[in-house]
């Protein structure tokens, strides 16, 4: 079966959504894409960062930025995130992380991203966006923290969100069965406007 038509007709779709509310960065979770999709055929006039699922269907991240806006990719890993460095005029530069987290996966994502982040903190300001698959972290309190049936990867990653300051915006759930799956962390939310 060729399924190149659905290919063109999905990368078509999100083309037209970026494009129509002409964003200055995108970042996507459970891409789906390999190395049959080109970057050059995504979006025109933005960077692309992306991170595919090797071996298996699913997954993968991509950060689009566009091309007026300085950027540098920073080290990769095995896990599926991408970093990208934001650079602009008279401000602090932005470490921009997003991460996306199979169902059922180890503990093994979240300490690479807690060594990435020990990695390029640098006093710098950081957002960590992306689908985390935990929902049994309660995120109504100040210091999030494990529901009852959360163990020690929500306790782990509960942790790190205190380790470096952040602070969840996302204020509902983002998944139909009531949950947050899909996070907003920042070190300096004062950056984020129009949520």
């Amino acid at each position: 079966m060729d399924d190149k038509p659905s290919k063109v007709c999905k990368i078509g779709v999100f083309q037209q959504l970026v494009y129509s509310g002409d964003y200055d960065v995108v970042c996507v979770c459970e891409t789906w894409l390999n190395d049959s999709v080109l970057d050059s055929e995504l979006l025109a006039g933005y960077s692309i960062f992306r991170r595919d699922r090797l071996g298996r269907t699913g997954g993968g991240v991509l950060v689009a930025v566009k091309d007026t806006i300085r950027t540098k990719e920073k080290k990769r890993n095995n896990v599926e995130f991408v970093v990208v460095e934001l650079f602009q005029e008279n401000m602090k530069s932005i470490l921009l992380y997003t991460f996306y987290r199979p169902p059922n996966s180890s503990l093994d994502s979240i300490q690479q991203l807690n060594s990435s982040l020990d990695d390029n903190l640098e006093s710098a300001c950081v957002l960590l966006t992306g689908d985390f698959n935990l929902p049994a972290i309660d995120w109504s309190l100040d210091h999030p923290s494990p529901t009852s049936a959360g163990g020690h990867l929500e306790d782990k990653f509960c942790e790190l969100v205190g380790d470096y300051y952040l602070e969840q915006l996302i204020s509902g759930p983002t998944h139909r069965d009531g949950n947050k799956l899909d996070l907003l962390l920042c070190n300096y939310p004062e950056i984020i406007i129009g949520m």
